[in-house]
């Protein structure tokens, strides 16, 4: 598996889009696309639910793994 490496301010802002801006974006599409009744709303909201938890759980992961200093592919 290749190692991608990121600086500390490269990793503070994808783990601030996807703990901060991923959340409040789909509250904001789910409130505003039930008030003005768009089309496939609940089915947006459930992809992109999906898409934010399977982004979180990959920054948790390699958070837990750089904090436990295991280098996988040695």
């Amino acid at each position: 598996m290749p190692k991608f490496k990121l600086t500390d301010e490269q990793y503070a802002i994808i783990k601030w889009a996807v703990q901060i801006v991923m959340p409040a974006l789909g509250v904001f599409v789910g409130v505003v696309g039930g008030v003005l009744e768009w089309s496939y709303t609940d089915s947006v909201l459930t992809i992109w639910t999906a898409l934010t938890v399977l982004l979180g759980t990959c920054l948790g992961v390699s958070s837990y793994n750089y904090n436990k200093g295991d280098d996988i592919d040695e």
